[in-house]
């Protein structure tokens, strides 16, 4: 894993206008809790660069909820929800964060 996310945070610096790398690195740090923070600059990037990804609007809901952030993780939360209304998944995260416990894994999408 360590290789892994040693490869990912490389790809994302020497890329830092590639909203997948950004994401990438964001996605990785919220499912890992490792630099969380740095998980959270990539993330809010790559929504500053792709405001209408739900997926890139997702990861910045989840690294926000793992921060402990959950004001900030419903509000992206239903950003991506409002972008893809049809998708399950966001539907199911945005109930994950509404109810608050940050142990439970995102849905299978």
């Amino acid at each position: 894993l360590a290789r892994v996310s040693d490869r990912v945070t490389r790809a994302a610096d020497e890329n830092p206008a590639s909203t997948r790398f950004l994401n990438a690195r964001a996605w990785l740090a919220a499912r890992t809790g490792a630099d969380l923070e740095a998980g959270l600059r990539a993330a809010e990037r790559a929504a500053e660069l792709a405001p209408e990804s739900a997926g890139i609007v997702d990861t910045l809901a989840e690294v926000r909820f793992q921060l402990g952030d959950r004001a900030g993780a419903l509000e992206a939360g239903r950003r991506a929800l409002a972008l893809q209304p049809d998708r399950e998944y966001f539907a199911q995260q945005l109930a994950r964060f509404e109810a608050g416990d940050r142990s439970t894994r995102p849905p299978v999408d």
